[in-house]
């Protein structure tokens, strides 16, 4: 759910630059949403729960999870950025934040939990790089998990990552005797086990709708969203898209950039197939069931896998990861399928705590996992 500062992609594997500024842009988000609420709302005739199995399908499993990447960076949105030693106070803290949300011990349970579980697909957000220049600290989510599934056993994955929201800050407190030179970036990541996909393309979005630049220390900077597509080729050649994206923060202010985005999102997975593909999308959406945003997706043929097979909601946000008493209040994490065969299972995950010694309890992510198992032909 944090909020980060882009200022340029500087770390692009996937990253796809959007040119232009959006205009006129609450009429053309009205103006959209009114086309997709008004559509049917009929999903695909074929998905279904009952179609018999046969040996020519292929089941895949699939995770997705918000990671965390443990300090809130959307305090900098409400501190003067253009006072030095307000953004070395203010940056300190957020560094202070990181360390206390212990990563790297909670990257180590979310191994644990893929060795176990072996996963086919695992969608990922707020997935963090983060360099410190001054003792050559180096924090890589997606490194790192993968060095832990490799060194407990796991299978092997290959990765796709979209890095944005990039920020560089340097700067020195008043009087010039500490520094803080941090580089930083977040965006979207899909691991994808070797031994049951072959990937045959890919590419990425930067959502157009965003919040407005800001100022810092007199750059601009702007947060920024976006979905990474994926086309696989499993084992029995069937071929199938996958989408992963962060959506905007659903509260009442950037309520309206998040649906935005979501249209967005709707027109992106139409350029990259037919209707009658087989096509999953996977993340954090910010906003409950019956929202807007859900709803575009809806209309575009997809089901709620988990709603699929349980017929409720089931709460996926938000923990605080550090104080294991605080409870899930709502879902905003979902995985979407469309024409699909039958799903076999559907379960929140990764939704306990753990014990750091001499630390006390912690949460993976204050988010939890939602994870699903489906047939497809």
């Amino acid at each position: 759910m944090a909020c980060f500062l882009r200022p340029l992609n500087i770390y692009g594997v996937l990253d796809v630059s959007n040119g232009g500024k959006m205009k006129a842009f609450n009429i053309l988000v009205v103006l959209f949403l009114s086309i997709f609420l008004f559509l049917s709302c009929s999903t695909s005739s074929r998905n279904s729960l009952t179609l018999p199995i046969t040996s020519q399908d292929t089941t895949l499993s699939f995770l997705t999870l918000n990671m965390d990447v443990g300090f809130e960076a959307g305090n900098l949105l409400t501190v003067n950025l253009l006072d030095s030693q307000t953004v070395f106070t203010q940056g300190k803290l957020l560094y202070q934040q990181f360390l206390a949300s212990h990563a790297l011990e909670r990257l180590q349970v979310l191994a644990d939990s893929i060795v176990r579980t072996a996963p086919d697909v695992v969608c990922l957000q707020e997935v963090l790089f983060f360099r410190n220049l001054d003792n050559a600290e180096i924090v890589d989510f997606v490194s790192v998990l993968l060095h832990d599934i490799d060194s407990l056993g796991g299978p092997a994955y290959s990765n796709l990552r979209q890095h944005h929201n990039a920020i560089s800050l340097r700067v020195k407190n008043s009087v010039h005797t500490d520094s803080l030179n941090i580089l930083a970036s977040e965006g979207n990541a899909i691991l994808f086990k070797n031994a049951a996909l072959t990937l045959l393309s890919a590419d990425s979005l930067n959502y157009i709708a965003e919040i407005p630049p800001l100022p810092l220390l007199g750059a601009l900077i702007t947060p920024q969203r976006g979905v990474i597509f994926a086309r696989f080729k499993t084992d029995k050649q069937t071929i199938i898209n996958l989408f992963t994206t962060h959506l905007e923060d659903g509260s009442s202010a950037l309520d309206v950039i998040g649906d935005a985005q979501a249209v967005e999102l709707a027109s992106f997975i139409n350029s990259k197939g037919g209707s009658s593909e087989t096509q999953f999308l996977a993340g954090d959406f910010n906003q409950t069931p019956g929202g807007a945003r859900v709803t575009v997706i809806k209309t575009l043929g997809f089901l709620d896998l988990y709603d699929a097979v349980n017929h409720s909601d089931a709460e996926t946000c938000c923990y605080n990861v550090a104080d294991t008493t605080v409870p899930l209040t709502e879902k905003i994490d979902y995985i979407f399928g469309k024409n699909f065969v039958s799903v076999q299972s559907a379960k929140v995950r990764l939704n306990g705590s753990f014990t750091i010694p001499g630390v006390g309890g912690f949460r993976v992510s204050d988010h939890a996992g939602v994870g699903a198992s489906v047939t497809f032909h």
